[in-house]
């Protein structure tokens, strides 16, 4: 008896899709970029600006905004339990 419906064949893959290397830059390892594909070293300038831009303005908002989201959650806590 026939198969209710028709058989399905998966071609075999060959053997350059098989053995084709990741190009991706994000899965890429480092040494197999290019020269000419990185960006240009940051300078002392730029790396002081990023962490004074880190130190002085993002983290504070992050640990204030985590301790009022703390804060928050026991106050409704407490709301709704008590």
């Amino acid at each position: 008896m026939a198969a209710p419906w028709p058989a399905q064949t998966v071609p075999a893959p060959t053997e350059s899709a098989a053995m084709r290397p990741i190009t991706s830059p994000v899965l890429s390892h480092p040494s197999d970029r290019k020269a000419t594909d990185s960006a240009p070293a940051p300078t002392r300038r730029a790396e002081g600006l990023m962490f004074l831009w880190l130190a002085v303005l993002v983290w504070p908002v992050i640990a204030i905004g985590t301790v009022s989201a703390y804060g928050f959650s026991i106050w409704m806590y407490q709301l709704l339990t008590h």
